[in-house]
C-alpha cells in the first residue's frame, strides 16, 4: 500500500466493509501508525489532532476498530488488544494542558510507548515480525 493510498483511507470515514478486505494488514497498520504520530506532533504542539480521536465512541469506529472487527478470528484476539487501543483514546480525551506544553509532552510519550505495546501485541497475533 503507498503512503497516498493510506492517506486516501485514512480520510474516508466511511469505509465499507468490503474496501477494508483489499487493504492488508500492513497497510492498515500503518494507516494507524500514521494517525498516532500526528497525535504525537499535535501533542507536541506541531499540527492537528486527526478526526475521530476524541469521541467517546470513536475507538469503537475509527480505522483501527474497523479493521480489528472485520478479522475473521476477532474473537482470538488477545485482550491487550482492546485494552491498549481504548487507552491511546483514553490518553488524548483526558489531556487537558495546551500542545507543546510539558504534560502535552509527557502524554505524548505516553501514547507513544502505549501503541508500541499495542503494535507488539497485533504484530504477534497476526505472525508478524515487528520492528520499531
Amino acid at each position: 500500500m503507498s503512503k497516498l493510498e493510506i492517506i486516501n483511507y485514512i480520510g474516508n470515514s466511511a469505509a465499507p466493509r468490503n474496501h477494508l478486505m483489499g487493504i492488508t494488514d500492513t497497510g492498515l497498520l500503518g494507516a494507524h501508525q500514521i494517525r498516532v504520530q500526528e497525535s504525537i506532533q499535535y501533542l507536541q504542539g506541531k499540527g492537528c489532532l486527526p478526526e475521530r480521536i476524541l469521541g467517546l465512541d470513536d475507538a469503537e469506529h475509527c480505522h483501527l476498530a474497523l479493521w480489528l472487527n472485520q478479522l475473521p478470528d476477532r474473537a482470538a484476539l488477545p485482550v491487550d488488544v482492546d485494552q491498549l487501543h481504548h487507552r491511546l483514546h483514553q490518553l488524548l480525551r483526558d489531556h487537558v494542558g495546551p500542545p507543546g506544553s510539558p504534560q502535552a509532552r509527557q502524554l505524548a510519550q505516553e501514547l507513544l510507548e502505549t501503541n508500541a505495546q499495542l503494535m507488539d501485541v497485533l504484530h504477534r497475533f497476526l505472525g508478524h515480525p515487528h520492528v520499531r
